[in-house]
């Protein structure tokens, strides 16, 4: 009997030994989760033409939904008379069609921003602009 109880005990600590053991590897396993990387920005701008360039910039959302698309016009030196800016979508170099526009008179910078379309080929900014030297451009897009 007293053989029995010895065998019994024996079970029982080594059962608590391992137990014990198996919690102290599981513990590390249940650390935090990493936070998600910072949204990412894209962007192409045309040479400038007088000081003005014309970009397209892709902003990288949380989640696909909260991701965005932006056309601008962008003056560094004179400020632009007139300006309009268009968001293209295209599905090839000879098909696009606006989905965003946006004008400004007196300004340095103009810009329209749209939610990023799943099933667009690409995205382009097209611009036009005169500026205080009454210079005009016309057609200009980013990226060509």
């Amino acid at each position: 009997m007293l053989n029995l109880a010895r065998r019994a005990g024996r079970t029982v600590i080594v059962s608590l030994a391992a137990g014990g053991a198996v919690l102290g590897l599981a513990a590390p396993a249940v650390a935090a989760p990493e936070p998600a990387p910072p949204a990412a920005s894209e962007s192409h701008c045309s040479d400038p033409f007088s000081a003005v360039g014309v970009c397209y910039e892709f902003t990288k959302g949380e989640t696909p939904e909260e991701s965005t698309v932006t056309a601008r016009v962008i003056s560094t030196d004179l400020r632009l008379d007139g300006a309009l800016v268009v968001l293209e979508a295209c599905d090839g170099p000879d098909s696009c069609k606006p989905v965003g526009v946006a004008t400004g008179k007196d300004t340095f910078e103009v810009s329209v921003t749209r939610p990023y379309g799943r099933g667009v080929g690409f995205y382009r900014a097209n611009g036009s602009w005169v500026d205080a030297n009454q210079g005009f451009h016309t057609g200009i897009t980013s990226p060509t």
